[in-house]
């Protein structure tokens, strides 16, 4: 799944900004119930050099181990930078347990 967009945002008593920002998800089968995700992230809130722009890199599982129940967890890392310098990554660890009753 693929996704851009523009954002326009006018906070009451500030200028307007654009900026923008991208999505790219995959899923990859690798047998029943079980799947490889991927995920690339781009947000950039206003259209200017000095604005730091972030980016976030992702991977996980996603397992659907007995009907009505989904566990999902990945590694992320995110990266923000701008022309006056870099911030340090940061990275996460992500899960996620859904059971439909």
């Amino acid at each position: 799944m693929t996704e851009m967009g523009l954002i326009q945002d006018q906070p009451t008593g500030a200028d307007a900004t654009s900026g923008s920002y991208f999505l790219l998800d995959s899923l990859i089968f690798l047998q029943r119930g079980y799947y490889l995700t991927a995920t690339v992230e781009r947000y950039n809130k206003k259209f200017a050099p000095s604005v730091p722009e972030m980016w976030k890199w992702a991977a996980g599982f996603l397992i659907f181990s007995a009907p009505r129940f989904e566990i999902r967890a990945r590694a992320a890392n995110t990266r923000q930078f701008s022309n006056k310098g870099a911030d340090a990554d940061q990275w996460a660890l992500e899960s996620h347990i859904h059971v439909s009753l």
